[in-house]
């Protein structure tokens, strides 16, 4: 045996093995495959943060878009049917408005006993009640229209005693201003008194701005004041 501790000669060879047919492939360094660099990972981390980002953007703008589109279609939808929402509830406002004006007037009782002569009655204002600004109260004995329309009248009269030859008559009279000559639009009489006798009249009557209504009898000391049956009511339809 050679001692390489002692000379500078390269040691032999080693003999082949038994049993070894083949002989052993060297593959030179070179040619073997390197691992991933830290750049390529790096950039591969990149790609994909990127491709996420993108995809979430994208679905936020989508679902932004879509949300806005969903509020515009709304909005449309809502103008369109805000005209006839609006007509029907403006509808349900002039009827609500229509049935508040009204008017109930009770009969003023006179100091004095009142004296045998026709006339126009005259109302307590402490005891009646009417809906301003459409309905006004004018000269003690009348009522003044101010919103036009069709209005349900009545009126009830009634007398403590007869007369031979007069007949109890309750008389709605209308004129179209305040200088306008009265003309009757609705009567009722009483042909008996045994107590008290009622004389009713109502009507359905179209009125315009600045018509007054008023009631008259041919006797106003027939009249039972002490009663509530003596009245003149109206409220619009």
């Amino acid at each position: 045996m050679i001692n390489t501790h002692l000379t500078s000669v390269a040691p032999p060879p080693l003999p082949p093995r038994q049993h070894q047919s083949v002989a052993p492939v060297m593959v030179p360094y070179d040619l073997l495959p390197k691992p991933h660099s830290r750049g390529l990972i790096r950039f591969m981390f990149t790609v994909v943060l990127l491709n996420l980002l993108l995809s979430m953007f994208g679905f936020f703008y989508l679902y932004k878009n879509g949300t806005t589109q969903r509020k515009q279609d709304m909005k449309s939808s809502f103008s369109h049917a805000e005209p006839s929402m609006q007509k029907q509830h403006s509808h349900h406002v002039e009827k609500r408005e229509s049935h508040t004006v009204f008017a109930r007037m009770t009969v003023l009782q006179p100091t004095t006993p009142p004296k045998p002569h026709p006339g126009h009655l005259k109302w307590d204002m402490r005891h009646s009640q009417y809906s301003r600004p459409h309905i006004n109260y004018y000269n003690s004995s009348w009522l003044t229209i101010e919103k036009p329309g069709y209005y349900f009248v009545y009126s009830r009269v009634t007398f403590s005693s007869g007369h031979s030859t007069i007949p109890l008559t309750n008389r709605v009279d209308w004129r179209k201003t305040q200088t306008g000559e009265p003309k009757p639009i609705m009567q009722a009489f009483c042909h008996t008194i045994s107590t008290l006798c009622t004389a009713s009249a109502e009507d359905v009557v179209q009125l315009e701005t600045g018509n007054q209504l008023s009631v008259w009898t041919e006797d106003l000391s027939l009249i039972s004041y002490e009663e509530t049956g003596t009245t003149l009511g109206l409220f619009s339809l």
